[in-house]
């Protein structure tokens, strides 16, 4: 039902890149804050493998399961009612001969869909993706450059954001859902299959744990120019923050290349200025 977390690497890599920034990223969560961490990081760990996924029956209906999942990571109902929050990140992407790329990232929202995303690196801001209502553009900070989105790519970014809002819901981001059930190396997961709108966008699946009810892996494909990208996101770790349950650490394999995530601060109902979600004047 919401989304908070997990969208923001999917982006971050696959950044919209009209600046030419061609590497592709994350779509990462329930829609909730794992569901925007996992796609924030959507895009997360492990190896894109020859594991066996054994079908097994499920109990349960889709409706009865993110019902489970929104009480499981908003126990207290306050992600639903937030009017903002702010969440920071640190990511470290592995590089071949070369220490880890460390960069920092900062989520703002406010109701009802501004949205930004700023990635830092040496404590001076990179890149950053905006929403404004109907409004969407792309900022390379050390370029000094503004570019106003329209068509397909802002609607990606629209996607983003409304992933990013407690109001988000599987029928609101998707086409469709389906629910099934699969075993991998002894562990049971409920696993939700979505559709996207966009043709050249795979299905994601999203496996949820069957005893906590928190989801534990996104995986999806898509194109990003005339490559495709094969994204694969775990959540290793869930902290409380807030009253809500983050995924705290996230491990993503994006084409082979690994990152790490680690949520350093996540608070509801920040004090955000509506300066936040317009584009910076160079």
């Amino acid at each position: 039902r919401k989304a908070s977390s997990a969208a923001s690497d999917v982006y971050k890599r696959q950044q919209l890149d009209p600046l030419n920034h061609t590497e592709p990223h994350i779509m990462k969560k329930l829609l909730g804050p794992a569901c925007f961490a996992a796609l924030l990081a959507l895009f997360a760990a492990g190896c894109a493998t020859t594991e066996v996924e054994e079908p097994i029956p499920v109990d349960i209906t889709l409706e009865e399961l993110q019902s489970k999942m929104t009480r499981a990571m908003d126990p207290t109902g306050r992600y639903a009612k937030a009017k903002t929050y702010t969440m920071q990140q640190t990511t470290s992407t592995e590089r071949f001969l070369d220490d880890p790329e460390v960069q920092r990232v900062e989520v703002k929202f406010a109701r009802p869909d501004s949205f930004s995303l700023t990635t830092y690196e040496d404590n001076e801001p990179l890149s950053g993706m905006i929403v404004n209502g109907k409004n969407g553009w792309v900022a390379d900070y050390r370029r000094r450059k503004v570019v106003q989105l329209d068509g397909k790519q802002l609607e990606q970014l629209k996607m983003l954001s409304s992933i990013a809002s407690p109001d988000s819901t599987y029928g609101k981001i998707f086409a469709s859902a389906e629910l099934s059930g699969c075993r991998i190396d002894g562990k049971d997961y409920y696993k939700i299959t979505c559709l996207h709108r966009e043709p050249d966008q795979g299905p994601t699946e999203i496996y949820v744990d069957r005893e906590e009810f928190l989801p534990r892996r996104w995986k999806t494909t898509f194109k990003a120019g005339n490559n495709r990208v094969d994204y694969d996101s775990r959540i290793d770790k869930y902290s409380l923050r807030d009253g809500v349950m983050i995924p705290e650490e996230t491990t993503t394999v994006q084409n082979g290349h690994k990152q790490t995530t680690t949520v350093t601060y996540y608070r509801l109902n920040t004090a955000i200025s509506p300066r936040t979600f317009r584009p910076p004047l160079f």
